[in-house]
């Protein structure tokens, strides 16, 4: 299942008002939902139809297809499967975006053997002003506290800068 990341606030939402539904309730309700939201109702009635199936676990494993905003082309990754980035091996690339990609890791020291999404910027041209934006995501991440917000636990910069 492919998801576009206008949509997948969207298809969260629609999910919150109708998971508690029974199959009736559910029926009835994915029927009335229409206007801009109408193409996610595949995408719903399948999530529902089959909330541990195989579709659903990849896309909760995978997570979305995530673009660049605009549909502007992406750029080849200056990344691969298996750098070392600071002490995390990345495994694969998860998600792409106008200011970074995001990278499923693993801490590759042995010190503490933990999954985790590394998000690492693609630094350019645009240098000063993505440091900056990182740097401000990082301080609020790590004020956050939420079971439905991603935990932050670790910054920095690599030995190449990065």
């Amino acid at each position: 299942m492919s998801v576009d990341s206008a949509d997948l606030s969207r298809l969260s939402a629609l999910l919150d008002e109708v998971i508690d539904l029974d199959a009736a309730g559910r029926s009835a309700w994915l029927a009335r939902v229409g206007g801009e939201d109408a193409h996610l109702v595949p995408a719903l009635q399948r999530m529902l139809a089959a909330p541990d199936g195989p579709e659903t676990a990849d896309l909760l494993e995978r997570g979305p297809s995530l673009g660049a905003a605009g549909g502007e082309d992406e750029t080849a990754s200056v990344f691969k499967a298996g750098d070392l980035v600071g002490p995390y091996r990345l495994e694969r690339q998860i998600g792409q975006g106008g200011m970074g990609e995001v990278w499923l890791a693993e801490r590759g020291d042995g010190q503490v053997r933990r999954r985790v999404a590394l998000k690492l910027p693609v630094l350019g041209a645009r240098r000063s002003v993505l440091v900056q934006r990182f740097a401000r995501e990082r301080d609020i991440l790590a004020s956050l506290t939420h079971p439905n917000i991603a935990r932050l636990y670790d910054a920095g910069l690599a030995d190449d800068g990065q």
